[in-house]
This record gives structure tokens, sequence and C-alpha cells, in this order.
């Protein structure tokens, strides 16, 4: 028998800047200043694996993925000071000759607490950064829980690390990337 093999796919394109990604680092530290964590919730998980996928992984042959969060959304009630951020991610995987053999739909929910008075750029950063990042542990602890439970041999997600960013007065560093391993798959946007 032969080892398994990992390969990973590169992301499917990079998002271009918009005029959102642009905000007073000063107003963003505010936000984060006054934020505060109420609750994170899943509120989908779906799995599913064909047997053409397990027979490979089992005979070792080389395995695919790619993960993609698909949906960032921000629900922001001004009056109520809270922010609600939606985060969705989709795994694929499979030998060459089942490549969507394995598939899995997850989906958390963050509810914090932000203040008032924020536009909506600020809010839209603010859940794109803050919000994503703090549901991801959960989603990547969800998708090791799925893999062990089904035999799926699937890498643990790769951590969202630090890169630059740009913001209105220079570059920044902000939480929006994933950590860069052979056997780690591979995240879109």
């Amino acid at each position: 028998m032969t080892d398994s093999v990992t390969k990973t796919k590169a992301p499917a394109r990079k998002r271009p800047r918009r005029k959102a990604d642009v905000i007073d680092p000063a107003r963003y530290n505010e936000i984060v200043k006054q934020s505060s964590l109420h609750d994170v919730h899943l509120i989908q998980s779906s799995f599913s694996m064909n047997p053409e996928y397990l027979s490979a992984a089992l005979a070792g042959d080389e395995i695919n993925f790619s993960i993609h969060e698909d949906n960032v959304g921000a629900d922001y009630r001004d009056d109520s000071d809270t922010l609600t951020v939606v985060a969705t991610w989709a795994v694929k995987g499979g030998p060459q000759c089942a490549p969507e053999s394995l598939t899995a739909n997850i989906a958390y929910i963050a509810r914090f607490e932000v203040g008032t008075g924020w536009t909506p750029n600020e809010i839209t950063f603010f859940a794109q950064r803050v919000g994503v990042s703090t549901v991801y542990p959960y989603f990547r602890q969800h998708l090791n829980h799925l893999s062990a439970e089904a035999g799926a041999l699937i890498p643990v997600a790769p951590i969202r690390k630090a890169i630059p960013v740009r913001v209105k007065g220079g570059v920044r560093n902000e939480v929006i990337a994933e950590e860069h391993h052979p056997n780690a798959p591979t995240t879109g946007k």
C-alpha cells in the first residue's frame, strides 16, 4: 500500500480591492475596542461522502481538497448596537476519478455588541476581518470532527494568519489569510 498524497489547488480567484476595504484605521480600532462577542452558533452542517471517495482514500490514492469561504453576511442594527455575522464554507474533495465525491457545507453565526454610529463600510470591514476570524476556529474543529467520524482523512484546515491589508493611512496587519502547509487544503474567497 502506498502512502496517501494530498494535493492542494490554488485559490479560485483573488478578490479585487473595493472601496469598502479602505477605512480609517482609527475608526477600525475604535470598533474593535468597543466590540464584545455575545455568542457563536453552528447554523448549518451538511456532509456527504460517496463510496468512491472512501475506497480511493483507503487505497492510498491521491486526494484533492478545496475549502472556499462562500459567503460572509453582516446584519447591523444601529438601534440595538448588535452586529450579526454569518460565515459559510464549502469543502470539496476526492480522487481524480471522482473529484467531488466528498462535500461539506458549514455555516456559523456570531453576534457582537459593537456600539452605534458605524458606517456600512466599517461594519463590513469588521465583519470580514473580526467576524470571520472569530468563527473560523469553530469551522476548523467541526470539519475535523466530521472527518474523524467518517474516516475521511481530510487534512486539518489551514489557520488564518496576519498578512498586509491596505487601509487609509498605510498598511496594517489583519487576520485574513491561510497558513501555507504542504498537506493543507486551500481556501478561496
